[in-house]
C-alpha cells in the first residue's frame, strides 16, 4: 500500500552547503523505494539542504506524468526519476562530467526503471500462486527479468566491476541499483528468493551487481543516511 503520512524533514544544510540559496522539495510516499532514494541521498551526500515531504497526496498535486517521485525546486517541479537523477547529480557532484560515462550512467538509470517495469507487471496479479508462477518465469535464465539485469551487470562489467557503475568514484547511478537490488534481494517480493541479486553465492549470479551493492552499502553518505 502507498503511504499516506504526511511527513516532512528538513535535511542538510551544513557548512557545506552555505552557498546554495536553491528550496528544494523531494516528494514521495513514506518508503525507501529506488526512484526517490537514489535523489533523496545523492542531496543528502552532497550536503544539499532540502524538505523530504513523505506525503503521497501532496506529491500527487505536482505529478507532472500522474506519478511520483516529483521535486519542486524554487517551486518549479520536475519530474521523472532520469531527470531528478542527472539534476541532483550535477548539484551534488555524483554525475560524471565526461559525456560518454554521462551517457552509461543515463543508460543504467533508465535499465532500472525497465526492472521497475517488469516487477509492476506482476503487481496487478490477483492470485497469489500465479503471482510467484509468473515471477519464477521472470527470473529464469531466458526471463524478462533476467534479461534486465543482465543489461545492468554488462554495463557495470564494462566498467571493470569494480562496484561502481561508470568511473570509479560514487555517483547517482550507484545509489539507484543499489536500491533496487536490495528490493529485488529483500525477500518481500515472493517468487524472487532473499539474496537474490545481492548475495554473489547466489545460483542466479549477477557478481558485478553484488559488488556494487556491497561497496555502497558502505559509503560514509549511505551509512550516515
Amino acid at each position: 500500500a502507498l503511504s499516506t503520512r504526511r511527513i516532512v524533514k528538513m535535511r542538510g544544510g551544513g557548512a557545506g552547503s552555505a552557498g546554495n540559496a536553491q528550496a528544494i522539495k523531494v516528494y514521495y510516499g513514506d518508503m525507501p523505494f529506488w526512484r526517490a532514494e537514489c535523489v533523496r541521498i545523492a542531496l543528502h551526500i552532497g550536503d544539499i539542504p532540502f524538505e523530504d515531504v513523505r506525503d503521497w497526496a501532496e506529491g500527487q498535486k505536482f505529478a507532472t506524468f500522474g506519478a511520483l517521485p516529483v521535486m519542486s525546486v524554487n517551486g518549479m517541479v520536475l519530474s521523472q526519476t532520469q531527470a531528478m537523477a542527472t539534476y541532483v547529480g550535477k548539484l551534488a557532484g555524483l554525475y560524471p562530467e565526461d559525456s560518454w560515462l554521462a551517457a552509461k550512467h543515463d543508460e543504467a538509470i533508465n535499465g532500472c526503471t525497465d526492472v521497475t517495469g517488469t516487477i509492476a507487471g506482476t503487481m496487478r496479479i490477483q492470485d497469489e500462486k500465479e503471482k510467484v508462477k509468473t515471477r519464477a518465469a521472470l527470473i529464469n535464465p531466458d526471463g524478462r527479468l533476467t534479461l534486465h539485469l543482465s543489461g545492468l551487470e554488462k554495463i557495470l562489467a564494462e566498467n571493470g566491476s569494480n562496484g561502481a557503475t561508470v568511473g570509479d568514484s560514487l555517483t547517482v547511478a550507484d545509489l539507484a541499483i543499489w536500491r533496487l537490488a536490495g528490493w529485488l534481494s529483500s525477500g518481500l517480493l515472493d517468487g524472487l528468493p532473499k539474496g537474490y541479486v545481492t548475495d554473489p553465492t547466489s545460483a542466479h549470479r549477477f557478481p558485478a551487481i553484488a559488488k556494487l551493492f556491497a561497496t555502497v552499502e558502505a559509503h560514509e553518505g549511505v551509512i550516515s543516511w
